[in-house]
């Protein structure tokens, strides 16, 4: 998908034609800004629609190989656990293959565990949100309320 581009997308404000002069009156000025505000609200979400999107497509793009390379991986991992059991099993033949077998289970999910907490701990800084036009919604929205505060008094 391309990249979304501000200028095109924040070309649908629509404000009313405000008279000049002493024609202007508060109700024709909140009129205005109520609909600045709204327009601009609705680009800022297209904007944050558009992200979102993008963001999408980005990850659908690398999850699909990183899914097929994990169950590769897995494959290969049963298949090398197999191999170093009776790798074990031949070398030391006193103990017996199952008890390699409890070994190698043993060993795999004490690494399973470390790795799952490790996933976790990062899992936790992950924000999925699109930080770029929330921010600009935020600022805007100030803008406005300074605006309208200023235009009061």
């Amino acid at each position: 998908m391309q990249a979304v581009s501000q200028s095109n997308v924040l070309t649908s404000y629509s404000s009313k034609d405000v008279p000049s002069g002493d024609d202007i009156s508060l109700s024709t000025l909140m009129g205005g800004i109520i609909d600045d505000v709204q327009a601009l609200l609705e680009d800022h979400l297209h904007l944050m629609k558009l992200e979102v999107e993008d963001d999408l497509e980005k990850s659908k793009a690398a999850i699909i190989p990183l899914a097929i390379g994990g169950v590769l991986l897995l494959a290969a991992l049963f298949m090398f656990m197999a191999v170093l059991i009776g790798w074990l099993n031949w070398l030391y033949p006193d103990i017996p293959w199952f008890g390699w077998t409890a070994i190698i289970a043993g060993v795999t999910v004490v690494a399973s565990i470390i790795l799952l907490m490790i996933g976790k701990q990062k899992w936790q800084h992950v924000n999925p949100l699109p930080d770029k036009t929330l921010r600009r919604v935020k600022k805007s929205i100030q803008s406005i309320n300074d605006q309208v505060n200023t235009d009061k008094s």
